[in-house]
Parts: structure tokens; sequence; C-alpha cells
């Protein structure tokens, strides 16, 4: 998955500074994208279904940035299905639509 991120910022012309984020209570996110108007928080999951406790950690980096709500942080969830259960800020990708997604976050504000 990341090896496509990467592909997508070479294609492009564009460089990127990626990051790896884990607070000292284990909450982690598997990658931090830092680009233009907002960074991009990526969390992958396995499952085809991924419960609200299990993305935790974008609010814990969130905070961390002081930024409120996804306005300043988008959120991105790549998982082997759907369903995500209970509400979320987070974008919900199955893996088989990696290449439909804006990584550069070009159609967003």
């Amino acid at each position: 998955m990341l090896s496509e991120l990467a592909k997508a910022f070479l294609h492009n012309g564009r460089s990127s500074d990626w990051a790896f984020f884990r607070d000292h209570d284990g909450r982690e996110l598997d990658c931090v994208l830092d680009r233009p108007g907002r960074p991009l928080a990526i969390e992958i999951k396995s499952s085809k279904r991924v419960q609200r406790a299990g993305t935790g950690a974008f609010d814990v980096f969130a905070g961390r940035l002081g930024v409120n709500g996804a306005a300043g942080l988008e959120r991105l969830l790549i998982c082997a299905g759907g369903a995500l259960e209970s509400d979320s800020s987070a974008t919900l990708l199955p893996w088989n639509q990696l290449d439909q997604f804006d990584w550069l976050g070009n159609d967003r504000g």
C-alpha cells in the first residue's frame, strides 16, 4: 500500500514527508503523510469490519497537532471490506479501491 502511495507522488513529480505515529499508550497510526492543505493520517486494517475503538489514534494525533475534528486532519482507514462500526470521521477505503483515492489531496480543501 505504501509503495502505491510513493508511486503516486513520484509520477506527479512531487515529494512527500512520511512519518509513523505512536503515543506512550501504544496507540499508533501506520502512516502520516504531510502534504499541502492538511495532513493525511492512515490506518491500515486487515479485517472487513472495523470497530470505532480501532480508530482512536486519529483523535490522539489530531490533538497533538492542535486540531479539532476532521477539518485539520484527513483520516483514511484502509481495510479489506467496507463496514465501519459506529460513526467515525475517517474515510473508509477498501484495498481494491486504492487507485481511486486522491493521494495528493487535489480534490480536498
